[in-house]
């Protein structure tokens, strides 16, 4: 393929890229985290500082804020009293990652610089675009096509980095392999921050190459400002760091040319500083003095403390932060039926392999194994995209916060260009048939569109199967609000209940006329239409539903239609255990259902014998606790809460069950420090922050609990027994 031919398909692929992305772009609605970073980039224009949302860097969200200084955008009041902190959740995280009650750690006033209002970013992006101030589908659209446009830009860097390693046919191959992988058409149209990273992430690595060939100041200087550039666009792109020294190493040692190289990473660093003092001009005071007694309620880190005075600028530095923090608490993740805080090392191997269409697969082993094979005449600049792609996939590995693909995005793209140049070096049989594995992999693409988020491969059991392996962003991302009121529509439906993951506002900005439902509430329904998403229907607090209940429709593949008045599953589970009396899990389902139907002695009796089998399950000795309070036995019910909690420390639902039989024992302190607790892992259980208020106020706290049944109504507003209760406290008041 020649120069004309190679830009010609290239070019041609790329538009076929972005086409692919313009129906997503106007179907979906708000994911979970675009509305804080559209708002938060348009905040950051207008030169509100950038306390808002500082766990994420600013550059990446101001690109995609840059449309909306063009646009009639109005900022509601209420994110405004949020911005300027006149209001607010009670609930913050410490830098260290766990949650704290405001009170705890801002007795005076939030105004604090050290504050990270985390729970206000999601309330300020939702009011931002779902208040009814805005159209949120122009204020997304814009937005989006900026990430369009990174990514494209990435596809360019791909083919022109190839282009230089292996020749035109390689850099066609090259973004082929990119433009049709379904990962990057699924978050390259979001407002997000991986993209960008992605991008100079990408053009680092290729620009630190260069300078190893043919070291200068002036490609010292373009690739620290590569490497500043991608920092201010997310900040796990530190990994820089270890991937180049590497880099440096396997280049320079044989040669041992060190001559020099301290003053080559010494320009880079200067001009990777440049980036990051210029991007977060004019905030380059340095954070205030903190006493050592608020920086250990803070969860403030000891090095910040020490080297506070120097670290300009402190946003930064307060980020890079936070980010170390919440690595260092996890987040709760799941992966093929469980859950966990702390993840798994093996989680984004796994999310790549059922994530990644088969072709692309096959393509990328067979580039790995020609380039493995052709080691012994070992070259440099054709290992570096392999290397680099390994060492970030090790570092991602031995993270914590497993919640997404979309993380490895950067990963991707170094193995398109360590693949495509691997067959543009062979023969043009070779080339063809790496053509053909492109063609296949069209035709997976061109099937998948527009659903790229959901996009599962066959091997997984394709989109419908997805939930069972993975959810979050990885699935079920709150992307589907239209699609859900285009169901109601046309099914005819006034009065679904709905447990729906995502930003609460979109569903009454479209119009869905449905009622927000919790796991407790819905147990109490015999009768009507439920909906449910996928990251919902897979958690523990829906086990009964799974267990009890059949789906009747879906919506896409996100979420989930049941009629709860469908007959039990009872005989499934009785069937089962007559074929394996030591499956422990069907003993828990039939439990279940046992409870369900008014039969609590026999559901105990099962709770039991699940437990016997497997005692280490949190879950069954939570929902045991329930039955025993059903039957009045509140003591033996305290054992089996605090053992869940003891097995599973993060178990919101146990803290406040716990919570519920202490205070109803008269134990109210005792009470409210679980209830509390519950609300610092699961900021927005409304249940739980009704029953802190109800606490609250017989303890005689009646502000406190005023507090308390006015943000529980924020998050559920049609949460009766608080409506009742906060009309009766007033009145007395």
């Amino acid at each position: 393929m020649n120069k004309h031919g190679a830009i010609l398909v290239s070019g041609g692929l790329l538009i076929l890229m972005t086409a692919l992305m313009a129906t997503p772009i106007r179907e979906e609605s708000a994911t979970m985290d675009e509305g804080v970073f559209l708002a938060a980039g348009y905040n950051y224009w207008h030169g509100l500082g950038f306390n808002f949302d500082p766990e994420a860097p600013p550059l990446a969200k101001m690109i995609s804020a840059t449309p909306l200084l063009f646009l009639d955008v109005k900022l509601p009041p209420e994110a405004q009293q949020l911005l300027t902190r006149q209001v607010g959740s009670t609930v913050t995280r410490r830098w260290s990652g766990e949650g704290q009650l405001v009170d705890e750690g801002f007795p005076v006033a939030r105004d604090n610089w050290y504050f990270w209002p985390v729970v206000d970013a999601q309330t300020v992006g939702q009011a931002f675009l779902y208040g009814g101030a805005n159209d949120a589908t122009r204020l997304l659209a814009a937005g989006r096509w900026m990430q369009v446009v990174l990514t494209v830009l990435t596809g360019i860097v791909i083919f022109f980095w190839l282009r230089r390693l292996a020749g035109d046919a390689a850099g066609a191959l090259g973004v082929a392999l990119w433009s049709l992988n379904p990962v990057a058409l699924a978050y390259g149209h979001l407002v997000l921050t991986d993209m960008g990273e992605t991008l100079l992430f990408v053009l680092a690595v290729w620009g630190f190459t260069v300078l190893l060939e043919r070291p200068s100041a002036g490609r010292a200087v373009l690739c620290g400002l590569a490497c500043g550039g991608a920092l201010v666009m997310k900040f796990s792109a530190v990994v820089l760091a270890p991937i180049l020294l590497v880099l440096m190493g396997l280049e320079a040692m044989p040669k041992r040319q060190w001559r020099g190289w301290g003053k080559h990473l010494a320009v880079m660093a200067l001009a990777a500083g440049g980036v990051v003092l210029l991007v977060y001009a004019p905030y380059w005071t340095p954070a205030p003095p903190l006493s050592p007694e608020q920086a250990t309620r803070l969860g403030v880190p000891a090095w910040f403390q020490l080297l506070r005075p120097v670290l300009i600028p402190p946003d930064f530095f307060k980020g890079l932060a936070l980010v170390a923090g919440h690595e260092s608490a996890g987040h709760i993740s799941y992966l093929w039926g469980q859950w966990r805080r702390t993840g798994w090392w093996y989680y984004f191997p796994v999310a790549m392999a059922v994530k990644t269409p088969l072709p692309l697969l096959a393509l990328t082993a067979v580039g790995l194994g020609l380039w493995l094979r052709g080691l012994r005449q070992f070259s440099f600049p054709q290992a570096a995209p392999w290397l680099a792609a390994v060492i970030y996939l090790v570092f991602a590995m031995v993270g914590t916060i497993d919640i997404g693909v979309r993380h490895l995005l950067p990963m991707f793209a170094l193995l398109a260009v360590g693949s495509a140049s691997q067959f543009g070096l062979r023969s043009r049989r070779v080339q063809l048939c790496a053509w053909l594995g492109i063609g296949w992999l069209l035709v997976v693409t061109w099937r998948a569109h527009p659903h790229f988020i959901e996009y599962f491969n066959e091997a997984a059991g394709g989109p419908p199967n997805g939930y069972r392996w993975l959810v979050d962003s990885n699935l079920d991302w709150g992307q589907d609000a239209k699609q859900l009121k285009h169901f109601l529509d046309q099914q005819g439906i006034t009065n679904a209940d709905l447990a729906c993951f995502g930003p609460r506002r979109s569903i009454g900005y479209y119009g869905i006329s449905g009622r927000r439902i919790t796991s407790g509430e819905a147990r109490g329904i015999h009768s009507g239409t439920l909906i449910i998403s996928a990251s919902v229907l897979v958690s523990p607090p829906w086990d009964w539903l799974r267990a009890c209940h059949e789906p009747v429709a879906r919506i896409g593949y996100t979420m989930f239609v049941y009629h709860l008045g469908d007959p039990e599953t009872k005989e499934r589970w009785e069937r089962m255990l007559r074929i394996n009396p030591h499956d422990a899990r069907a003993h828990y389902n039939l439990a279940i259902i046992l409870e369900r139907t008014g039969q609590p002695l026999a559901a105990i009796a099962h709770y039991e014998e699940a437990l016997r089998i497997q005692p280490d399950s949190a879950d069954a000795h939570n929902n045991l606790g329930i039955a025993l309070v059903r039957l009045g036995r509140a003591q033996d019910a305290i054992g089996h809460y605090e053992q869940a909690l003891r097995i599973r420390p993060d178990f919101a639902g146990a803290h406040d069950n716990l919570g519920v039989v202490l205070a109803h024992l008269g134990k109210a302190q005792e009470a409210l420090g679980h209830f509390e607790q519950a609300l610092k892992i699961d900021p927005d259980d409304a249940p739980a922050r009704y029953n802190l208020a109800v606490a609250l106020e017989q303890a005689g706290r009646i502000q406190e609990a005023i507090r308390q049944y006015e943000q529980a109504l924020r998050i559920q507003p049609d949460l009766l027994q608080a409506q009742s209760n906060l009309a009766r406290v007033r009145a007395v008041r």
